[in-house]
């Protein structure tokens, strides 16, 4: 079973991923 607190860093590290890429461009 998945914890809520990997689920969250997961989502957390895809986001800031996401932000660092649109603030790179």
């Amino acid at each position: 079973q998945y914890s809520m607190r990997t689920f969250m860093v997961g989502f957390n590290l895809r986001f800031l991923s996401l932000f660092g890429q649109l603030n790179a461009a």
